[in-house]
């Protein structure tokens, strides 16, 4: 059977557009579209895409099933998932295609059972994040909180907590964990048989909601996030990190995402690096090449249709500006 290239697998873009809110879908598909691109300069992209999804002609359209998935897999050279951890969609994708036998560019199951799990992840890097636990009616932790699902994603379902009365909102079984103040941030790594840095960002937030990033930034301590992914096993390929930089200089981390992260859809314009490239020359055990800062990015998602957007969809947008400011927030140390 001849192979069909790399099958690049997005949750919203290849079957499930409807089933998550607009906001998160148009990320998924400005994610979907930085690697489409990026696959398609390095060969052949094989996928298919959802009827309800107008964009992205010339691929075959199918509403997602398990033996259409599994179809595209065994046809495939190498494949690569991206999907939200929630409900475990992440997890069960990923083990299909384990089943298979076909070649991974992302993380194995063995990773993101951990890292799909905010409990299970903190337990493991525990020294280096704030306090947390798993809520059953009390806490002894320090007001204020955040809570959270275990394996939400894009800040759905997440409650700040100023005072003890405010616990009667929260779910049992929801992970709770001390609130540190600073710059919500997130880095981008590279993780084969070494862990290279691709990129610092800000990120931009409107409560707890996800409404853009900042990039590249400099100047911040990353050795606690390489110190991070080496306490988890089964990472691979693309994994971001999301912490807060204090007031201290000093990182927090808040989770870690064993898939791809919507900065991606910046990152050539940012750097003049295909994403796609990596994953490919990282699976094969290829050294990558200098990751050279080249223009400052904006990356702004707004509830708009916008006609100079990256990508647009059902009425909200990912937009990429130059980021005039450029970024720096003091350095103590680090590796970035």
């Amino acid at each position: 059977m001849e192979k069909r290239g790399v099958f690049l697998y997005e949750y919203a873009t290849c079957g499930s557009i409807h089933d998550i809110p607009p906001s998160m879908a148009v990320e998924g598909l400005g994610m979907f579209k930085a690697l489409e691109r990026g696959f398609s300069a390095c060969g052949r992209t094989s996928t298919f895409i959802d009827p309800e999804v107008e964009l992205f002609p010339g691929y075959p359209r199918h509403k997602f099933s398990d033996e259409i998935f599994l179809e595209f897999v065994q046809e495939a050279e190498e494949c690569l998932i991206i999907a939200p951890e929630s409900e475990g969609i992440l997890l069960r994708l990923t083990r299909l295609l384990e089943k298979s036998g076909r070649p991974n560019l992302g993380s194995s199951s063995r990773g993101i059972r951990i890292a799909g799990d905010k409990y299970a992840t903190y337990k493991r890097i525990k020294s280096f994040s704030p306090k947390t636990e798993i809520y059953k009616g009390g806490t002894s932790l320090s007001f204020p909180l955040v809570a959270k699902p275990r394996d939400g994603v894009s800040g759905e379902g997440i409650v700040f907590l100023k005072e003890e009365d405010a616990l009667a909102k929260v779910p049992r079984g929801y992970v709770i964990q001390e609130y540190v103040p600073g710059r919500p941030m997130s880095a981008a790594f590279i993780v084969g048989d070494e862990v290279n840095l691709l990129s610092v960002n800000t990120q931009e937030l409107e409560g707890f909601e996800y409404v853009g990033a900042k990039l590249p930034v400099e100047g911040v301590d990353t050795e606690p996030l390489f110190k991070s992914l080496e306490k988890i096993k089964g990472l691979h390929g693309y994994v971001g990190v999301d912490f807060i930089y204090d007031s201290n200089s000093d990182v927090k981390i808040i989770e870690v995402n064993p898939r791809l992260t919507t900065p991606v859809a910046a990152y050539q314009r940012a750097y003049g690096v295909n994403v796609a490239e990596l994953l490919l020359r990282n699976y094969h055990g290829k050294p990558l090449p200098e990751i050279r800062k080249r223009s400052p990015v904006h990356l702004l998602k707004t509830p708009r249709k916008m006609v100079d957007s990256y990508i647009s969809f059902n009425g909200y947008s990912l937009i990429l500006r130059d980021w005039n400011e450029g970024a720096g927030l003091g350095h103590r140390r680090g590796k970035h």
